[in-house]
């Protein structure tokens, strides 16, 4: 909130700053590269409204507290989700109607080759990360807000992007930054992160829509996920019981690589957290009680055991932190990073078991 205040004319969430030093990127001198502020990152945006508007919510329910100047808070955070909610609106519209990884101040979508340089490209039909980032943000935006000109824009492109993931048309558009991290989509690997990021917005929606459809998607994400890349029914025979495949084939097996059947611990771990949520979001919503009981059975045996087997297989004791990847057949790490993320994951999934 302080950063947006820095720059009077830049619309959208500052993070291009040094964690290390404090100091903001360098602006290069000529061109775009991927520090540069006329670089805007949807995922940024998205996750940003999303989590400003739960702000915005955590912020009213402090009244009494007045520890610091809550009410100046909410206005500035209002200030930020009107401002930036818009700005992004017209980026989605030059986009015709979509959203991408890394796109220009302009409006045009950008993306990262081998040798660092950012250049200009297509967005594909299929739906992608952003989509599904942005789409949620912007509905919780115009919820906290009370604009139902965002909120319905939100829900019905989340909706539309729901429908394409549950029909398998999905293309990842985050952009290689780290060698050691992947992201090149290859044709017949197929990845479970795309239903799973979809779970938080279809928690979003059953806590403010109580309708059968959302109850309804939110069973398909989780079942589809349990049913394709979780061993709680000992279907890959080479595996533990409750192992989490991060990738399977195009025939329902584990994708296997050099030998390897990944798993990534954090994001079996984000799963587990996200599912939770979207439980206890429909058994809020008091619908389909019957179709609740049946899923809460399955889930409160399941969950436990992915929860418990995969931070085994995944934390280094010594440093406390969680592996990026593992591979399932030698139960080593693959890529020994320790991601910060995995561990607030990991808390809320411990907590909503």
């Amino acid at each position: 909130l302080d950063r947006f205040e820095l720059k009077e004319n830049y619309p959208y969430i500052d993070t291009k700053f040094s964690l290390i030093t404090g100091k903001d990127f360098a602006e290069p001198e000529s061109g775009l590269d991927i520090y540069s502020r006329n670089v805007i990152y949807a995922w940024i945006q998205g996750r940003g409204l999303e989590a400003l508007a739960k702000h915005l919510l955590w912020l009213d329910a402090t009244k009494g507290n007045e520890k610091y100047n809550r009410k100046q808070a909410m206005e500035k955070t209002v200030h930020v989700l009107r401002k930036t909610s818009a700005a992004c609106e017209d980026l989605r519209k030059n986009l015709n109607g979509r959203m991408s990884f890394m796109i220009s101040a302009s409006g045009e979508r950008l993306c990262v080759l081998d040798s660092g340089v950012v250049r200009l490209n297509k967005i594909p039909e299929e739906a992608n990360f952003s989509d599904i980032f942005y789409s949620k943000g912007l509905f919780h935006a115009g919820e906290v807000l009370g604009d139902d000109i965002l909120t319905n824009a939100g829900e019905e492109y989340f909706k539309k992007t729901v429908e394409l993931v549950l029909a398998g048309k999905f293309i990842t558009d985050q952009q290689p930054m780290d060698p050691k991290n992947a992201v090149t989509p290859i044709p017949g690997k197929i990845s479970h992160g795309p239903l799973m990021i979809c779970l938080g917005g279809v928690a979003l929606m059953l806590q403010n829509r109580k309708n059968e459809y959302w109850f309804d998607k939110g069973e398909r994400l989780i079942m589809h996920i349990l049913q394709k890349h979780v061993n709680y029914d000992e279907k890959f025979t080479e595996l533990n019981r409750h192992d989490f495949v991060e990738f399977i084939t195009t025939d329902g097996q584990p994708y296997l690589s050099d030998g390897k059947i990944a798993c990534d611990p954090g994001h079996a771990l984000e799963f587990v957290g996200l599912a939770c949520k979207v439980i206890v979001a429909m058994r809020n919503s008091g619908i389909c009680a019957g179709k609740l009981a049946i899923l809460e059975s399955l889930c409160k045996e399941v969950f436990p055991q992915i929860l418990v087997n995969t931070f085994r297989l995944g934390f280094n004791e010594q440093a406390g932190g969680i592996c990026k990847l593992c591979d399932l057949v030698k139960r080593k790490p693959v890529n020994d990073d320790m991601p910060w993320w995995s561990l607030p994951e990991t808390m809320r999934a411990v907590a909503l078991c």
